[in-house]
């Protein structure tokens, strides 16, 4: 008996078939031709888990800010979704029935609208965007950040 024999035997007792234990994929980065990655048996995937579970301790054990979302985006494969807040708009009325919007502060007149709501109102709506704004930033560069040390 031959060595491809023994190999497939191997692989049988691990679970796998020889087709599968022994398919390989090797790089295609210049320089990295090499480096070889083997997949398709239960020990691949649990060889993947170990890593992964190593890659995010050592992470975690970082001093970098929002480091918890690293982690996270690192366990579950996908970017985190950071929304940018949308800026509030004010609107006028156009006429005096208080039907139709803009976001005109004058009329073709040249004259000043009324707003549709008070002053006090959209001054609370823009003092949460300017705070949500400053979350999303500071998330954002984070992110950025974390993801080029990752």
């Amino acid at each position: 008996m031959g060595k491809g024999s023994q190999q497939r035997r191997r692989a049988q007792r691990r679970g796998g078939d020889a087709a599968t234990a022994e398919s390989k994929f090797a790089a295609l980065t210049p320089e990295y031709e090499d480096a070889v990655f083997t997949h398709g048996s239960a020990r691949d995937a649990a060889v993947f888990t170990e890593v992964m579970k190593k890659i995010t301790r050592y992470l975690g054990t970082q001093p970098w800010k929002e480091v918890s979302v690293l982690i996270r985006a690192i366990e579950q494969l996908e970017e985190p979704e950071i929304r940018k807040p949308e800026e509030p708009k004010r609107e006028y009325w156009t006429d005096g029935t208080k039907t139709a919007k803009t976001s005109e502060v004058t009329d073709a007149q040249g004259q000043i609208l009324q707003a549709v709501e008070p002053d006090q109102v959209f001054a609370a709506r823009f003092s949460m965007y300017v705070e949500d704004r400053k979350t999303w930033k500071a998330e954002s560069s984070a992110w950025t950040e974390n993801k080029t040390r990752a």
